[in-house]
This record gives structure tokens, sequence and C-alpha cells, in this order.
């Protein structure tokens, strides 16, 4: 039986949405249960990940993850039944953090490429699940699932939020190196998220119809950036959008989007994916 991977950056929040989620979205499979769905964590950002590919052009990602095999026992017990590691997927899908304020890893000779330039690249390597996988970004990071913007009707709806704290490119503000105006990323976003909706806090608590109101929102945030009414964006064009309407500004910001729903609509299909969100 061919499966599908799925590696999240992190060991929590991830897998436990991933978790809550499968059987709201995916009623009739029990392809996580039955081991057709093999999660692992890759635990750090996307960059580590990418520049260990980019340094040996001949590995593929499952054998740059069967390089340690006892990190990925989930990974290590799929593949004991295959010869061909290469052809135990049917699909892969990466879900990870925008991290706007981390760049590629130094190289030997003390370069590295910007961040967003790396993004760049990575959506164009991994842009087919059947393929170098599919990846999946959440903007800032993965708590987005829980931050909605409030019913959104164009882009000027949609809520934001900072994606580069103290790392902010903009040298003249003048809040740059204050952290009660512009704290980490990482440590504001998450409280900022758990203040605005604590009855969230707890993913396993949040029910179907609900998952379904986020989802369906979360759909939208992506169609207004992008212009789109009838179809989904790809992650492409929404990490294009985003550079270019609210990365750039002086102050970087991203609209607050979630990868979850979009692994969805590229496992099902974005209509059948809508059927789904709107029978709950």
């Amino acid at each position: 039986m061919s499966k599908i991977l799925f590696l999240f950056e992190g060991s929590d929040t991830e897998p436990g949405i991933f978790e809550a989620t499968v059987p709201v979205m995916l009623p009739d499979s029990n392809f996580v249960r039955s081991g057709k769905g093999v999660v692992c964590v890759y635990g750090t950002h996307i960059y580590t990940l990418y520049s260990r590919l980019k340094s040996d052009p001949g590995l593929d990602l499952v054998g740059l993850l069967m390089e340690h095999p006892d990190k990925y026992p989930t990974l290590r017990d799929a593949l004991a039944d295959t010869e061909v590691s290469a052809e135990a997927f049917e699909a892969i899908y990466l879900l990870f953090d925008y991290d706007g304020h981390v760049n590629m890893p130094r190289t030997a000779d003390g370069s590295h490429l910007d961040g967003d330039a790396a993004l760049k690249e990575m959506f164009d390597f991994f842009d087919d699940a059947s393929e170098n996988g599919k990846l999946l970004i959440s903007y800032p990071m993965v708590e987005a699932i829980k931050h909605l913007s409030d019913e959104p009707s164009t882009h000027h709806d949609i809520v934001t939020a900072k994606c580069k704290g103290p790392h902010c490119p903009n040298s003249e503000c003048p809040d740059r190196h204050d952290r009660s105006k512009c704290p980490k990323v990482r440590e504001y976003y998450k409280g900022l998220v758990n203040n605005l909706h604590s009855h969230r806090c707890r993913t396993a608590d949040i029910k179907a119809a609900e998952w379904a109101g986020i989802f369906m929102c979360h759909l939208k945030v992506g169609q207004l950036i992008c212009g789109l009414t009838d179809s989904l964006p790809s992650q492409q064009s929404i990490f294009n959008f985003q550079i270019r309407n609210f990365i750039s500004r002086p102050c970087p910001q991203v609209a607050v989007l979630s990868g979850f729903p979009y692994l969805y609509a590229d496992y099902l299909g974005f209509r059948q994916l809508l059927t789904r969100l709107t029978t709950i």
C-alpha cells in the first residue's frame, strides 16, 4: 500500500491540528490510523531542510530524513516493507511556518541566500505532492489557523501580523529596537492568538462546524490576496502577493493565513473540499 508522508515543522501544534481535522475533513477515511498517513516532525524551520537538499542534488526528501532514522521512527517503520523508498509514498506534504526573519544557513564562503528569495525557490522545488513534495506555508506561523479575519470581503478586511520583528529591515523605523512596540514575532503572535481566541487554545475542543468556518475563512483570504473568486491560488501565487502587498511594506507584515486548508484542498480537490465544508 502506497502511503502519504506529512512532514510538520513543530512537534505539538501541527500534529494536534492535523489529528483534530482529519476526522472532520475526511470522515470516511482512516488513513492515519491505518498507517497510510505517516506523520513526521522536522523540528526546525524549512530553510535548514532546503539548505541540506541544495547541498546534495542527488538527495531526495525521504533520503534526507532517513539519514537519521531514529529521529523519524514512523518513517523508518513505513519504509521497512519496501525496497525502493522513492516509491513508498504517493504524496508528500510539508507544512511549515513563514519564518520571515530567517535566512538560509551560511555557506563555506560566508554568503547566504535571503529567506524570501529562498522560499521562492522552495515553492518551485516543492510544487507537486506526487513528486518532490508539496510545500504549504502558514503566515506568520501555524497559530494562524486560530486567528481569523472577520468575514473578509476585500483585501483591506484581512487581518495582518508583523513578520520580521526586531529583524525588520526598515532601519529608519523609530520602534525597531523597542521590544514593547516591535516584539519578537514568535513570542508576540502566539500570545496574541491565545488572548484573542482563548476558546481555541485547545485544538481538541474545537467542534466540526467551527473547523469548517475556520477553513472557509482561510480559503477566502487566499482568494482575496490573489484577486480570485472561483478558484484557489497556488502557494507560489499567495507568496508573490504577500511579498508585493504586505511583506514589502515599510513595516513588513503578512496577511494571516493557514496552510492547513490548502493541504486538504490539494488532497481532495478544491470543489470537493468546499462541498465538505458546506455540509458539516
